[in-house]
């Protein structure tokens, strides 16, 4: 056994100096590679072994000193591990990268080597490698920046865990500084073999910032899975990681945005909020100077890039027996969801946040629903976020794409539509019923699957020409107090629109803003920010939501 040990350690060892990497930097770059393949207890899986010599293949280009371990024992996965630590010593760059079978048992999570025998969850300890110890060696090795990839979130029970009911990884404790953990598949879910790695290898080599190369990532994975495999990343970067370089971004270039959990991070910001009752014709803002806006204060909140789909809120429903809303024969699946109110919007949402451990927004007392901002579990976004990110963050730009016709994917109500009519703001013809319709190019006349339509610089889709989306904020009957300099809309700081007390009891008061344009609008030349309310338990065939997340500042 001695020699067998020594021998693996001399091979590691030369086998990473004899490297001579493509990709020329003067900072340390170390990483450690494995892939497991061939288990003898636990059903093989056709894919780590091929992916991890890719990976290192990949990583050597990009200037690793790279620590290759193909289907190993505990021993060898633990003397990878001591290599690995003593070669950042002198710091730099951390990377590690891991396939294979992975389990959580009591908040922990495990890597599984090939050759273990765990017929019972109590053995995890002593014949897997603990996550933690991978966390712990970057803590203590001296590098200055950590990425950790786990490609392991793969439904393999041991006996007596699927009776614990966890799926998936847990979200680690210990994570070391200046790091960022990136799953295939988020927080107490399941991946597929196969699809993740090679899609991170697709974007790797590029000179992206590496929130960029993930929202990439994101999307790719979640649009071959039908969205049934939404990665997750759990950051606490305190700098910008470009592996490949960093090519000057240009104007109207994707943003860099921070990924967390499948959600896109919008930071802190001043912009012009005009509120839910602005009106931009003919893709100019024709009312800057009648209409009242002010400099506006908004906060960190994370946003979900896509609509809320039917397979997430069916999953809500036969979870609870809430009754499953009608999609009109125009599918399920990854539409987003239609026929949903108010109410069952923040049923929904309070169910959501304590599924995945977060603390519930909403309470309700008697008939008034009220939000806990401070709060981090999901909401709705209230309008000046949803604004906020429709605009591109803030800029002046009538729709998300910008002004004038866009490129691209359209939604229903075509462009050539509304320029029969050239000189009105809108065609003089009322909006069809829904058996008549518009000429369409996306090739689904009502709702189409999410992320149909082109994102913004955010990457967030479907903003125009999906459903409608549900705001927090109340719309109040009287809309001139909107306006007014003093109003409760226009608080500057974060505003959430009138409260229940500032409204009263008459029309209006339950009645809640809308925002975006659906499949049944001309949306090029509706006021493309505002389009309307909904009363508390009145549903709609165009109407749908997205979630947001409070973020820490």
């Amino acid at each position: 056994m001695f020699n067998k040990k020594i021998a693996f350690l001399f091979f590691l060892i030369f086998f990473t100096i004899i490297i001579n990497p493509a990709f020329s930097s003067d900072e340390n770059r170390v990483a450690l590679v494995i892939g497991n393949s061939n288990y003898e207890f636990f059903s093989p899986l056709n894919t780590p072994v091929e992916e991890a010599k890719s990976v290192a293949e990949t990583l050597e280009r990009l200037g690793f000193d790279v620590i290759l371990s193909l289907d190993a024992n505990l021993e060898e996965m633990l003397d990878s591990l001591y290599i690995f630590e003593e070669k950042l010593k002198s710091g730099g760059i951390a990377f590690f990268h891991y396939g294979g079978h992975g389990v959580q048992s009591n908040g922990q999570n495990y890597l599984i080597p090939v050759n273990s025998d765990i017929s019972d969850e109590r053995k995890l300890r002593t014949r897997s490698l603990n996550l933690s110890e991978v966390m712990s060696t970057l803590e203590i090795s001296g590098s200055e920046t950590n990425i950790i990839v786990i490609d392991a979130c793969r439904n393999n029970p041991i006996p007596g865990l699927e009776r614990s009911g966890k799926r998936g990884l847990s979200i680690a404790g210990n994570q070391p500084g200046n790091s960022i953990i990136i799953y295939s598949a988020q927080a107490g879910s399941t991946a597929t073999d196969g699809i993740f790695t090679p899609t991170l290898l697709n974007y790797l080599e590029q000179p992206l910032g590496l929130t960029e190369i993930l929202q990439n990532v994101q999307r790719d994975v979640q649009q071959q899975t039908g969205r049934n495999q939404r990665p997750g990343s759990y950051s606490e970067l305190i700098t910008p990681i470009y592996l490949a370089g960093k090519v000057d971004s240009l104007p109207g270039e994707q943003n860099t945005v921070e990924i967390i959990d499948g959600f896109v991070k919008s930071e802190s910001a001043w912009f012009d909020f005009y509120g839910p009752f602005s009106k931009f014709y003919r893709n100019e803002f024709d009312y800057a100077d009648k209409q009242n806006h002010h400099k506006t204060w908004l906060s960190s909140f994370y946003i979900d890039p896509y609509e809320t789909t039917f397979e997430d809120y069916d999953e809500f429903c036969n979870a609870t027996g809430w009754d499953l809303p009608d999609d009109k024969g125009w599918g399920r699946g990854n539409r987003p969801v239609i026929h949903v109110s108010f109410s069952d919007v923040i049923a929904y949402v309070n169910w959501k946040s304590k599924q995945v451990g977060l603390d519930p927004c909403y309470s309700k007392e008697g008939d008034i629903v009220r939000c806990d901002f401070s709060k981090n579990g999901y909401r709705l976004p209230t309008s000046a976020e949803w604004e906020f990110i429709a605009r591109d963050g803030g800029k002046m730009i009538i729709q998300p794409w910008g002004n004038g016709e866009p490129a691209g994917n359209l939604p229903d109500k075509v462009y050539s539509r509304v320029s029969e009519y050239p000189e009105y703001s809108r065609p003089p013809t009322p909006l069809p019923d829904d058996s008549e319709l518009y000429t369409y190019t996306d090739g689904f006349p009502f709702t189409a699957p999410v992320g149909s339509f082109s994102p913004n610089s955010f990457g967030i889709y479907d903003l125009e020409g999906n459903v409608t989306e549900l705001c927090w904020d109340i719309y109040w009957a009287q809309s001139d107090k909107y306006r007014d300099d003093n109003n409760y809309y226009f608080t500057k700081r974060n505003p959430t629109g009138p409260s229940f007390e500032d409204v009263g009891w008459q029309w209006g008061s339950t009645e809640r803003v809308r925002r975006g344009n659906s499949w049944r609008h001309i949306f090029l030349v509706n006021e493309d920010y505002f389009d309307g309310y909904n009363a508390e338990k009145i549903i709609y065939n165009d109407v749908g939501f997205r979630l947001v997340r409070t973020a820490e500042e």
